[in-house]
């Protein structure tokens, strides 16, 4: 009895043993993740290691942040919770709280906080400011989203993250040269960041570079060739080269696996040219349903109809461009006045009517919700949102970081 109970004791000691193995080489290979800023990955590693290490504050801590940067707040506060009952250090557990309250949409109620505690002595600034800058620019705020993402890339200067967002917001504001160095630094720490390339390559298009661009989408090819924005970007400086047939053997090849309305839109005036209108015709309207503020596709189709003496129809189209063209002018002086008093909600709820307005409900999504952030009972806020949120999931709206960011 007493051999089989040290048997007992020692596959016992043995199996404990490899759970503690195992459960240090899942830790690590959560680290690992997190620098790779692959959060789903680390968050599977971490729910097993506190299945081993149980009594871990700092174990609870780390998946408490991965769940807030996958936006699953209600598991972070769990998971914040457990951390304080094991002892973890009470300014870190405040401050990852206020963090998520952020994400959540109360930055207003936290900023001050926040601000305080992302002092340059303190432990907390480069968590705080990686956190806050892309709230800013979500609200556009671009002068604090300015601010905080250039101490950002003070605080971690080998972050081609913070670069990027950097750059991104160096672009919004209209800082040319240091974008430019922004985008140039970002890929320098890590030249496989696709999405940077694939924003450059749309960038290098604005300032009609189109052999520039397409080195960029050659190397974003190699890396992920089934990028929602490459076919886009490749016809795109196909025709700023002026290789027309090129694009349009390629767009039609295209659409037939993936019909996205922006490869519409495209080949829609590429056929107009052509002087094919029934088939330009079919195409911008596709792309119009997709694009409802889209000048130059109101502009075309108009075109199209006329050719095909559909007048009643060409009329129309040109009484909505005249319509639209009225309120991107109101955009601009809203987006105007959203810069120079950020705090106030009410711009944005504006910015929010004459996108829903205009059927592009995705966007009136996006403006209600950021006014939701300063002022989350607003009344024509929770309206507007409620009224478009299936646009946020349909089908024919183009969702690319192109869409999100330019």
């Amino acid at each position: 009895m007493a051999l089989i109970a040290a048997l007992v004791g020692l596959g016992w000691a043995g199996w404990t043993l490899s759970g503690q193995i195992r459960a240090s080489f899942a830790w690590k290979r959560a680290m690992d993740a997190l620098e790779k800023q692959d959060f789903e990955k680390a968050q599977t590693e971490l729910d097993f290691t506190r299945t081993v290490w149980k009594d871990s504050a700092l174990v609870y801590l780390e998946s408490s942040r991965v769940a807030r940067h996958l936006g699953q707040f209600d598991k972070a506060h769990q998971l914040l919770d457990e951390c304080r009952h094991l002892q973890g250090e009470e300014n870190t557990l405040q401050v990852e709280r206020a963090l998520i309250m952020a994400q959540e949409g109360n930055l207003s109620q936290v900023e001050g906080f926040l601000e305080r505690m992302a002092n340059p002595k303190g432990p907390f600034r480069a968590e705080i400011l990686k956190t806050i800058t892309p709230l800013y620019f979500g609200m556009f705020d671009m002068a604090k989203a300015n601010q905080v993402s250039r101490f950002w890339t003070e605080v971690e200067s080998n972050s081609a993250e913070a670069f990027q967002w950097r750059a991104l917001i160096l672009d919004r504001i209209g800082s040319k040269v240091e974008t430019d160095a922004a985008f140039t630094r970002s890929l320098e720490l890590d030249p496989n960041r696709v999405d940077v390339l694939i924003y450059l390559a749309s960038r290098k298009l604005r300032f009609h570079e189109p052999d520039e661009a397409m080195d960029l989408i050659r190397r974003a090819t190699l890396l992920k060739p089934d990028h929602i924005d490459l076919p886009l970007l490749k016809a795109r400086a196909l025709l700023e080269q002026g290789k027309e047939e090129e694009a349009r053997i390629f767009l039609e090849a295209h659409v037939t696996k993936d019909p996205h309305p922006a490869i519409f839109r495209e080949l829609g005036r590429l056929e107009l040219k052509a002087e094919k209108n029934n088939l330009a015709l079919i195409y911008l309207k596709k792309a119009v349903t997709a694009y409802p503020m889209d000048q130059s596709v109101w502009f075309s189709l108009a075109q199209a109809q006329d050719h095909l003496g559909q007048k009643t129809e060409a009329a129309f189209s040109r009484s909505r461009l005249k319509s639209i063209e009225g309120d991107l002018d109101n955009m601009k002086n809203i987006t105007q006045q959203i810069v120079l008093k950020p705090n106030d909600p009410a711009p944005r709820i504006e910015a929010a009517k004459v996108m829903a307005k205009n059927g592009v409900g995705i966007e009136a999504c996006r403006w209600a919700m950021s006014a939701l952030r300063l002022n989350p009972n607003s009344p024509e806020a929770l309206t507007i949102l409620k009224e478009n949120q299936a646009s946020m999931n349909e089908a024919n709206q183009y969702r690319s970081i192109l869409e999100f960011l330019r």
